[in-house]
């Protein structure tokens, strides 16, 4: 029950409970006034005792304001604990104390024969030293041929396994033969 409410209390810290003081900052004012409030109850002057307070709960307040998102006194905690973690363990860092980062302990070989293979780039000439057909001009010695497109090539293609097709079926051969036989030209 009691881890309940500690918890409650870590999440509402930053809840406002004054107009300028948050549940934290007023942690921080009851705990720097507190002690003062205590040690000064002796004093005859009370000029000198509220001086005493003012200053402490000014410094309980600032102690917990936030500097760049992290109040004072949890930087100074951090620092303390940096110090002694380098004066227990060192100054060099081993990939197991980064949490998030995995230790590798071995690299697997893969399989000659396994589902992973080697890619190997394609063969002939690179991108850019291929030349595109150059259009004919006019009045030069080009413009008497006739062009053709790719898609013209590749219909003409079509046309003629087709036809052989029609053939082999006509002479009584085997569709399959004759088709890979068309393929293997294109």
């Amino acid at each position: 029950m009691a881890y309940e409410q500690l918890e409650e209390i870590r999440s509402r810290k930053r809840e406002k409970v004054a107009l300028f003081l948050t549940a934290e900052n007023m942690g921080g004012l009851l705990l720097a006034t507190l002690p003062v409030y205590l040690a000064t109850a002796q004093f005859q002057s009370l000029f000198l005792r509220v001086s005493l307070l003012i200053m402490a709960a000014v410094l309980g307040v600032t102690i917990t304001l936030e500097v760049a998102g992290l109040p004072i006194y949890e930087r100074l905690l951090w620092r303390v604990r940096g110090f002694m973690r380098v004066k227990t363990a060192g100054a060099v860092l081993t990939p197991d104390q980064f949490s998030p980062v995995p230790v590798a302990t071995h690299v697997q070989i893969l399989p000659v024969d396994g589902p992973i293979r080697v890619v190997l780039p394609p063969q002939g000439p690179p991108f850019g030293a291929r030349r595109l057909q150059t259009p004919p001009t006019i009045g030069g010695p080009r413009s008497a041929m006739p062009s053709s497109s790719p898609f013209d090539e590749v219909l003409e293609r079509e046309a003629a396994r087709s036809a052989t097709a029609s053939k082999a079926e006509a002479s009584g051969q085997q569709h399959g033969v004759v088709e890979e036989a068309a393929y293997a030209h294109l």
